[in-house]
This record gives C-alpha cells, sequence and structure tokens, in this order.
C-alpha cells in the first residue's frame, strides 16, 4: 500500500467540496458517490479508535460534510415517512444485537462486558450508517421528481462506458490497475483467473461487483434505449454503449451476472409487450421468498443445486454457497431476534471440537441473519421490497407505456435485481443504495407525477447557467 492510498482516502472529501463548489448539489452528489466507489482504493486505514477510515465510509461521509456546508437546507426539508422504517432499522439493530448478547451486569466482569458489547454495537451502527443508511439517504434528499432519477440513471450509464476501456485493459493485460496505481492486489489474483483468461477487478471489491456493475449499467442503457427514447448519452451513441457494455459484462466471466443482466433484459421485454408491472413485482418479491423457503428448509440444497446446472457447469461455488446458508441460518436461530453479533460468534461450529465448519460466509442475507438475527434480516428484506413496491404499484398504466417512465423503471428492476444479487454475494454498492433512497422519495413526493387523478401543475421553466457536468445537457437527445 503506498501513500497515493492515504492521499486519495485522505483528500477525497476535499474533492468532493470541490465538485459540490461547482456544481449543482444534486449533481455533485451523484457524481461523488459514483465516481468515489468507482476509482477509490479498496483500503482501510485503522485509527486509534472505532472503526477504519475506508473507502465505504469516505465515499458516504465526503458528501455528507458537503451537504452540510453547501445546501444543508435541502437536509433540513427532508421528512422521514413510513417507507424509512426499514433502513433505520437496518442501521440500529446491531446495537440490539450487541445488548442481547450481553447476560447482564451483575459484577464487574460482567459489567465491563456490558460496556464493551454497547462500544461494539454503535461502532456496527456507525458502519450500517455509512454502508447503507447515508447512500439512502443522499438518494432520498436529491430525488423529488421523475427528472431526477432520469439524471442518477444516466449517471450510472456513464460510469459504465467509463469502466468500459479499464475493463478491456484488465481483460487482456490481467487484473493489474489497483496494484499499479496504489500498489497491491485488493483480492486474491488467482480468483480472478478464469477459463484461460482474467476476470477484471478495476478499483472494487472484488470481479464479481465489477461485472454487476456492468451488467446494471447494461439494464439501464437498455431502458433508456428500447423504451425511453434517448439516442445518444455524452455524444455517446446509446445503442452502441449497450452493445459494447454488453459484450464486456459477458467478458467479465461472471455467470451470476451474466443471469442477472439476462434477467434485467428480459424484464424489459416482458413488462414493454405486456405493458403490466407484473414482472418486475416478481423480481422484488423473490428475495423474501427465497430467505423464506431456506431457513423453514422447504427448498433444501441439492434442488438449488439440479436447478444451477441447469444454467452452468460449475456448480462447486453455488454448492459452497447453500452449505453456508444451512450452516449458519441453523445457526442463527439459536438466537433468533437479534443474532450472534460480530467477533466470530456468528460462525456455526462442531459441538465437539467447537472448531468453525465453514472458513467464511458469501451470501449477504447469510451474514444479516446470523449477526442480526430475524429482525436484521427482516429490515433488510423491508428495506428492498416497501420502497420499490410503493412506487410501482402506484404507478398507473399510462405511466407503464410512456417513455417517460423508462428511467423509474430501469432504477426500479436494478435495485430489484441488486437484493437478488445479495442473496448470493455479500457486495454492497452505495450507487444502489442511492437508487433504492430516490425509488423511496420519489414514491412519495413524485406520487402526483405518477398518478392520473391529480397532476402537479406546470412548473415555469427556467434556464440554468452554463454546467460544467457532462450529462446536464444530454437528457433529452
Amino acid at each position: 500500500m503506498n501513500a497515493l492510498v492515504y492521499i486519495a482516502l485522505i483528500g477525497w472529501p476535499l474533492a468532493v467540496l470541490l465538485l459540490f463548489f461547482l456544481l449543482p448539489a444534486r449533481q455533485a452528489a451523484f457524481a461523488a458517490v459514483i465516481a468515489g466507489w468507482m476509482f477509490l482504493p479498496m483500503a482501510e486505514i485503522a485509527m486509534p479508535a472505532g472503526p477504519a477510515y475506508s473507502k465505504r465510509f469516505v465515499t458516504s461521509f465526503a458528501v455528507v460534510l458537503a451537504v452540510l456546508i453547501f445546501d444543508a437546507k435541502s437536509l433540513a426539508q427532508l421528512r422521514l415517512s413510513w417507507i424509512d422504517i426499514p433502513i433505520i432499522l437496518m442501521c440500529v439493530t446491531p446495537l440490539g444485537t450487541s445488548l442481547a448478547n450481553n447476560p447482564g451486569a451483575y459484577d464487574w466482569q460482567t459489567t465491563l462486558a456490558l460496556m464493551m458489547d454497547f462500544y461494539d454495537g454503535l461502532c456496527e451502527v456507525h458502519q450500517q450508517t455509512f454502508a447503507w443508511g447515508v447512500p439512502y439517504l443522499i438518494g432520498r434528499i436529491y430525488v423529488k421528481q421523475v427528472a431526477d432519477i432520469r439524471e442518477l440513471v444516466i449517471a450510472i450509464v456513464l460510469g459504465v462506458a467509463v469502466y468500459v476501456p479499464f475493463c478491456l485493459t484488465e481483460l487482456i493485460l490481467s487484473p493489474q490497475l489497483h496494484r499499479w496505481i496504489y500498489g497491491y492486489h485488493q483480492h486474491s489474483f488467482l480468483q480472478h483467473t478464469r477459463d484461460g483468461g482474467y476476470r477484471p477487478m478495476v478499483f472494487m471489491q472484488h470481479g464479481l461487483m465489477v461485472s454487476f456493475w456492468m451488467a446494471m449499467g447494461t439494464v439501464a442503457g437498455g431502458w433508456l434505449w428500447f423504451w425511453g427514447g434517448v439516442k445518444r448519452v455524452w455524444r455517446l451513441q446509446l445503442s452502441v454503449l449497450v452493445c459494447v457494455s454488453l459484450l464486456v459484462t459477458i467478458g467479465c466471466k461472471s455467470t451470476g451476472a451474466v443471469v442477472h443482466l439476462s434477467v434485467g433484459l428480459i424484464a424489459i421485454a416482458v413488462t414493454r409487450l405486456t405493458k403490466s408491472r407484473w414482472p418486475i413485482v416478481c423480481l422484488v418479491l423473490i428475495p423474501i421468498v427465497f430467505t423464506t423457503v431456506r431457513v423453514t428448509k422447504l427448498l433444501p440444497r441439492e434442488t438449488l443445486i439440479t436447478a444451477a446446472s441447469v444454467f452452468t457447469a460449475r456448480t462447486g461455488s453455488w454448492n459452497v454457497r447453500m452449505i453456508q446458508e444451512d450452516l449458519y441460518s441453523e445457526h442463527a436461530l439459536k438466537r433468533p431476534l437479534f443474532g450472534w453479533g460480530e467477533f466470530g460468534r456468528n460462525f456455526p461450529t462442531d459441538p465437539v471440537t467447537g472448531k468453525r465448519l465453514t472458513r467464511g460466509v458469501d451470501g449477504y442475507w447469510t451474514i444479516v441473519i446470523s449477526t442480526n438475527g430475524l429482525i436484521g434480516l427482516a429490515a433488510f428484506l423491508g428495506a428492498g421490497i416497501l420502497p420499490v413496491l410503493a412506487l410501482i404499484l402506484r404507478m398507473p398504466k399510462a405511466a407503464l407505456k410512456s417513455p417517460e417512465m423508462a428511467p423509474v423503471l430501469a432504477a426500479v428492476t436494478i435495485v430489484a435485481i441488486f437484493f437478488i444479487e445479495c442473496l448470493p454475494d455479500g457486495m454492497i454498492n452505495p450507487v444502489f443504495i442511492m437508487l433504492l433512497g430516490g425509488i423511496g422519495n420519489l414514491s412519495i413526493t413524485g406520487r402526483y407525477l405518477l398518478s392520473e387523478e391529480k397532476p402537479l401543475p406546470a412548473q415555469p421553466v427556467i434556464i440554468p447557467r452554463r454546467r460544467l457536468y457532462p450529462y446536464n445537457n444530454c437528457l433529452l437527445t
């Protein structure tokens, strides 16, 4: 790890402050989260006390700091809603978990243990807040109408376009960019050699995260191209960009990303042909159905392995994940409400030897239920389901036929697939959480934009001064 890692992580808040000085607050916030997650190093700087100073933390913290300095008015105007309950519960549940795992303060030793558990709980609340709460909050603040979510979806498409040459470089030369610039590989190199080639990591946590990022950008571009009538983005032909990103996604050699991409493109086609919201509703409900049948053992591991073999012969990693789900969910139900918390207590162990039965855990839902119990799992599923359903079920059929609604449908499709991706993997992308917050806010403040009964009155056209942000003038081209 070289000096550039410290310069990038410590200097990022200053760069974000400059963005907010030069650009409108909404565009600066979108750009800061996307660019930070795309290019900052995967690193953690240990602090004397409290959680580490990491890429995940600084990406969120820098935007919050800039909002407080340049746009505190927008933050003050925010009003909480019932739709925010799951995400708030996600952030505070770790504190309840830490306290529930303490037997009680009866002497100085258990009193000290209680204090340590309380401190541990606060640290976990801090991490959850900056991983989930703050990106969600940014979306809630800055997505107030359909045009705003359109802007965010186009920003994601542009982010994928920027990543194309980096992915092509690593497909040819192997995953080296992070090592060349920051001095080290952010993950195991062996995991990124596949079928005689390479799986790009660029500057993200893992090649699987890069593959999913490219897949969702392709889905977003597909919605805008096939349905939204957008022909160009940032002077780029959108049809060409979608095709190129499609090929790069396939080249990333991730079966899961290709499946998610296919699901997204099929959702576009079926929704357009049927003019129905139910294909997207079905996607939204997959996580809760899957976790329910897995926790209750209604869907055995062998059935899932057989189903996975239909799509690929490489079922080894899928089998490992299913074994983890069986072991961790069974262990979690010994403390069903709040789970086991951190410090390895969530790991299933052999009852005789006390040794861990697995080396790790992959699926995010498995991590949640083992550390924060059924309450944490319910909060996680509610965060992904309630805002999307509140928006998609409120949209009239006329809106489903409108090209202007294509960015909204793209957003809900991406968020639905993101929560499906959280079933086998645990790679959390704040960009999609920000998109979730935007969906939640649009379902509240933008309800009349999607309603046939009470449309908003016409607003005067305000011509802004010339902006530096590249996608500001490409929305209707």
